[in-house]
């Protein structure tokens, strides 16, 4: 391993949560969900459709997804 790479692994270990290491420290799962929400109602009312999403994504490096949206009416 090199030195760089030595940093940066120590960087990302001091990053992570010792109670929780799938999260970073301070991270607000329910603030997340909540801020996931407005984008999708934001998608939906801004260009008059509805989303297909998949919110709390398990195993990922992201919280959701949004999948598609078709036109309404």
């Amino acid at each position: 391993m090199t030195e760089s790479e030595a940093e940066l692994l120590a960087l990302l270990r001091a990053l992570d949560d010792p109670g929780w290491l799938e999260w970073p420290q301070d991270y607000d799962r329910g603030g997340t969900a909540a801020r996931f929400g407005t984008l999708v109602a934001r998608l939906e009312g801004d260009f008059a459709t509805r989303c297909t999403v998949e919110p709390d994504t398990q195993d990922s490096s992201e919280y959701g997804r949004v999948r598609d949206c078709c036109m309404i009416g």
